[in-house]
């Protein structure tokens, strides 16, 4: 992508956001992030360290086909953080700022931390430095180089611009269950049939072409910013983009072999044919050894995961 200048006008006021531009000499990358505490972005340093040392193989990139690893862009707002040898690294002036009350979420979502932070959720991806993204919470683990290459694969084999993993056993929960609450604004009256039956999309997994998908990943960042919060989380944000643009887009749904996240973690996992394996607890982390068995976190300190409940 071409590093520029690049304008960002939030709907929710009129003055336009000047920020830096994200740029990579590479066309196919992971991208993920780790934001507030030193101990979750250690964590998060961690994995993308383990991410960029899978092992890929020639032409898994189909835009860059003599690609041989698997860049990884890193975002925190750590300050002075050390960047591990590899990957590329960002902080918050790449990102365009949250403007509103930086208020934590609440409840039984308590663990997202604040809605700033969910709005970072969005930003990674309107941000991404790579054409083809694959985007993963900090504890969704990508299983193998070969897992690389298939979920990469998919943009071929399906003729697809996104990947995605639908909520199928909560499907709108970040209205608490209500399918047809908090429609998208200026949808028409025989729209909300349908809206109260699209599912949320899970945001810990996001595969995606970035020429075709920043723009809604840049609507998801502005419904954020006017449902911080009404919402539970910000999913509902994502899911109402998304359905602004169902028919414009080819998205494909890993099923739960292919990610694994709703399932149980003795049958769905790296070592059972798993892509990815994204369960709560770190669970995935534990088991692959990055992080010791009784890794726990402290009051005040984000866990990027969100709850199938």
């Amino acid at each position: 992508m071409i590093c520029a200048l690049v304008l960002f006008a939030l709907c929710s006021g009129s003055v336009a956001l000047v920020f830096k531009k994200t740029s990579s000499s590479n066309r196919c990358g992971v991208v993920l992030g780790a934001f507030g505490s030193q101990n979750y972005v250690n964590i998060g340093t961690k994995v993308a360290k383990h991410i960029r040392a899978l092992q890929v193989s020639k032409g898994w990139c189909t835009e860059q086909p003599e690609l041989s690893s698997v860049p990884v862009a890193f975002f925190t707002d750590l300050k002075d953080h050390a960047c591990p040898e590899g990957v590329e690294c960002f902080g918050e002036s790449d990102m365009a700022p949250w403007k509103s009350a930086d208020n934590k979420i609440g409840g039984s979502n308590a663990h997202l931390g604040s809605w700033k932070y969910r709005w970072y959720h969005a930003q990674m991806m309107v941000n991404s430095p790579y054409d083809l993204t694959l985007y993963v919470d900090v504890d969704a683990l990508p299983c193998s180089g070969e897992a690389i290459q298939s979920l990469f694969a998919t943009f071929v084999t399906k003729d697809v611009v996104l990947g995605s993993i639908r909520h199928n056993t909560n499907p709108c929960a970040m209205t608490g269950g209500k399918c047809s609450a908090m429609p998208p604004v200026g949808i028409m009256a025989a729209e909300h049939g349908e809206w109260a039956k699209f599912q949320e999309r899970n945001g810990g997994v996001i595969l995606a072409d970035m020429r075709k998908m920043k723009h809604i990943f840049e609507e998801w960042a502005m419904n954020i910013d006017k449902t911080a919060g009404k919402a539970l989380g910000d999913q509902l944000g994502y899911r109402q983009a998304l359905f602004m643009h169902r028919n414009k887009i080819k998205e494909h749904t890993f099923n739960e072999s292919e990610v694994c996240r709703s399932l149980p973690f003795a049958t769905h996992n790296c070592n059972k044919g798993c892509w990815i394996s994204h369960k709560p607890g770190m669970k995935s982390l534990k088991a692959a050894g990055i992080i010791g068995g009784t890794a726990h976190f402290a009051e005040g300190e984000v866990e990027a995961e969100e709850d199938e409940r």
